[in-house]
């Protein structure tokens, strides 16, 4: 059953509202490249965070550095530079200015 022409201008009229007046007005400013680069940015804080949370859990668990390292590619000392006493006990979390509530909907505008 498909939609009749009165409903389809109703939606249209609708959306073109949606548009003018609820759009994030950031998402018609913002080139595309920028959101995705964005995006990315976000996704890799939120990985080096959960690396962050697997190390300092690991660490608890008596894990050594050196087998740290070698599960992160990098040696003992640099596991321990980047992840040790007062870096890995604190949260590496997403930079203020990429944080997005859960009411912002930019994120429609780049949904891959």
């Amino acid at each position: 059953m498909g939609w009749t022409s009165g409903e389809i201008e109703e939606r249209a009229d609708e959306l073109a509202d949606w548009f003018e007046n609820e759009f994030p007005e950031r998402a018609r400013e913002v080139p595309v490249a920028e959101l995705l680069l964005e995006r990315a940015a976000r996704a890799r804080a939120q990985c080096e965070q959960a690396v962050a949370d697997a190390v300092r859990s690991a660490l608890a668990a008596g894990m050594p550095w050196s087998r740290v390292g070698a599960i992160l590619g990098i040696d003992a000392l640099d596991a321990r530079r980047t992840y040790g006493p007062g870096i890995a006990g604190e949260s590496i979390g997403i930079p203020a200015e990429l944080e997005v509530s859960a009411e912002d909907d930019s994120g429609l505008a780049i949904d891959l």
